[in-house]
This record gives structure tokens, sequence and C-alpha cells, in this order.
């Protein structure tokens, strides 16, 4: 999301394409969660975990892909086919703003 935010705002930076390269390796870590709720749950229960898991990593792309186009809408623009620069700035950087405070967050997950 991070470069999505970065291409999306105009900002040129230098090492994008090392940041780039850098996500492409790292992004697929979020498939380890599934091997960790599995181990949180009997053997029996593995399968409904990770359907549960899944379910709600799809509702939550949902949410944040309707709000953006929620924000977005607020500029207004459809009719002339396309949605003002702004209303994509402001949605972007309340992304940008979210995972920022994520990775500030001093609180640590229950294990």
């Amino acid at each position: 999301m991070s470069m999505v935010v970065t291409m999306a705002s105009g900002w040129h930076v230098a090492v994008l394409p090392l940041f780039m390269a850098v996500m492409g390796f790292l992004g697929s870590a979020s498939a380890t969660l599934f091997s960790l709720v599995s181990g949180h749950f009997d053997r029996s229960l593995t399968g409904r975990a990770s359907t549960a898991l899944n379910l709600l990593v799809f509702l939550g792309a949902f949410v944040f892909q309707w709000g953006i186009g929620v924000v977005i809408g607020f500029w207004g623009g459809a009719n002339a086919g396309a949605y003002p620069a702004e209303g994509y700035q402001v949605a972007f950087g309340s992304l940008a703003t979210l995972q920022a405070m994520m990775v500030f967050n001093d609180r640590k997950l229950a294990t």
C-alpha cells in the first residue's frame, strides 16, 4: 500500500524501483498468518480458523476499498470522467497515516 501511495502522490522518489523490489519480496509475508492461526487451534478446527481469517481479510479489503471510494467521492467530478487529484491525495494520505500509526504503535498483540 505504501508503494501505491508514493506513486499516486506524484512524488519523484529516486529509490522507488528498489522500494518496489523489497515490497515484492516482503509482500508475501502475510501468508504466514494462516500457519500461525492454525497453530492456535485444535487440528479439527484448523480449516474453520483459516476460513474465518480468509473471510476477515476479504471483508477488510472490501471496507477499505469502499472507504477510499467514499473519500474520493467527496470531491465529485464523476461527470467529467475523472475525479480530482485532491481526493486521491486525501484518501491515500489517510491510509499512509493509518499505517504510520500502526507502525509506531507501542502496544503488543496478545499471544
